[in-house]
């Protein structure tokens, strides 16, 4: 039952995000189970078990901030969906891919057969 929940969250965090993301929640994935077998298990918390964990949470936090700061300056879905409806409809008639009623031209071997 556990497995099919990990797959099943996996397709869905795979639909929403990109590569590196993925990649990114993958490293926290292993430090969750790092720190739930010292605190959970009393496993031995070595250097190098704590060292790797302080470095992928830097990178994480790194990786955190650089997104959010692309996502800032990138201009949202919605402008970028009026832009290009406004450029559909300035277009119109006249525009290459809209011909006559506003619907779309055929292509050319269609228009010459008939």
């Amino acid at each position: 039952m556990i497995a099919i929940s990990v797959n099943f969250s996996t397709f869905l965090v795979i639909g929403k995000c990109d590569a590196v993301t993925y990649q990114v929640l993958g490293h926290l994935k292993t430090v969750l189970i790092l720190l739930l077998g010292f605190m959970v298990l009393k496993n031995p918390a070595n250097p190098r078990a704590i060292g790797g964990i302080l470095i992928a949470m830097v990178g994480m936090v790194a990786y955190a901030h650089e997104e959010g700061k692309a996502q800032a300056a990138a201009p949202p879905a919605a402008a970028v969906l009026a832009k290009e409806l406004e450029e559909s409809e300035r277009l119109g008639q006249e525009g290459p891919l809209l011909g006559e009623a506003g619907l779309p031209n055929k292509p050319a071997k269609a228009r010459d057969s008939q």
